[in-house]
């Protein structure tokens, strides 16, 4: 899990992007994806 996990608004000509964390000893990257009006939240 992310610690301080901010919430994002997608912009509508967007269909996902990328957010990476590099707080702790790995980075984390986690994948939004717009999914019918819903925001999909994939860790990768």
């Amino acid at each position: 899990m992310l610690s301080g996990l901010i919430s994002i608004e997608l912009p509508c000509n967007l269909t996902y992007f990328i957010v990476c964390s590099d707080a702790s000893r790995h980075a984390i990257c986690v994948k939004l994806q717009r999914v019918k009006n819903e925001i999909v939240r994939q860790e990768l």
